[in-house]
C-alpha cells in the first residue's frame, strides 16, 4: 500500500479500510484454494465423495480418522419402518499438537422447519460430534461452550446457495480440559433433500 504521505494513507484508509482488507482477505482465499488444489488428501477426498456425495479440497497433511454413518434421535421419524434416521460423517485431522486442526463434514436427511435456526443447528452439533469425538479421559465428549460465548449465526450466499454460517467456542465435556474455536457451514442440497454441514475445530 502507497501513499504520498502518512497524513494522506490516515485519510484513505479511514474512507476504504474495510474494502483493503475485504480485498487482502479474498486474494488469501484464492491461494489457499489454488495451494490446496495441488495438494490434496486423495483417500479423505474420496471418503467424502463416496460417504456423503460431496467434494473438497482437503489439505494432504490431514489424515482420516473416521468415515461412518452414526444414529441420530434428534432427527425426523423415517418414513419406512425399515429406515433408521442416520447421519453420514468423515472426520479428518492434521494432528500438528498445539497447531492441530480438526475437518469434520456430516450429512442428514431433515425437512423440519426449524432446520436452518442456531437452535437446531446446535443441537445437530452436540449431538453429532457428541457421539464421535472424544478425548484420553473416559466418558468425554465434545460439546458446544455456551456460557462464555454464545455460538453466533449468519447467512451467507454462496454460490448462489442459501448457507448458515455459525462461529462458536468449543470444549470437552466430562472430565477433559479442552476447547477452543469451531466454525461451521451448513448448506441444503435440494437434489438429494437433505443437509451438510462442514466445521472446521481449531484445538
Amino acid at each position: 500500500i502507497q501513499a504520498p504521505s502518512d497524513e494522506e494513507f490516515a485519510a484513505y484508509w479511514l474512507a476504504h479500510g474495510e474494502e483493503v482488507r475485504k480485498w487482502f482477505i479474498r486474494q488469501e482465499l484464492k491461494r489457499q484454494a489454488a495451494f490446496y488444489r495441488g495438494s490434496t488428501n486423495t483417500q479423505a477426498r474420496t471418503a467424502l465423495q463416496q460417504t456423503i456425495g460431496c467434494d473438497m479440497w482437503i489439505p494432504e497433511d490431514y489424515m482420516l480418522i473416521m468415515d461412518t454413518v452414526i444414529e441420530c434421535a434428534s432427527l425426523a421419524l423415517p418414513t419406512r419402518e425399515e429406515d433408521t434416521p442416520s447421519v453420514r460423517l468423515v472426520w479428518c485431522c492434521n494432528n500438528k499438537g498445539p497447531m492441530r486442526r480438526d475437518l469434520v463434514v456430516y450429512s442428514y436427511d431433515d425437512t423440519s422447519e426449524q432446520m436452518f435456526s442456531i437452535d437446531r443447528l446446535n443441537a445437530m452439533r452436540d449431538e453429532v460430534l457428541g457421539q464421535v469425538i472424544s478425548a484420553s479421559v473416559e466418558g468425554s465428549y465434545m460439546g458446544t461452550e455456551y456460557k462464555v460465548f454464545l455460538p453466533e449465526m449468519r447467512t451467507l450466499n454462496i454460490d448462489s446457495t442459501y448457507t448458515a454460517e455459525v462461529r462458536g467456542l468449543w470444549k470437552m465435556k466430562g472430565g477433559e480440559a479442552m476447547g477452543g474455536p469451531y466454525v461451521s457451514h451448513t448448506w441444503l442440497d435440494p437434489v438429494h433433500a437433505r443437509v451438510v454441514t462442514a466445521e472446521v475445530f481449531v484445538f
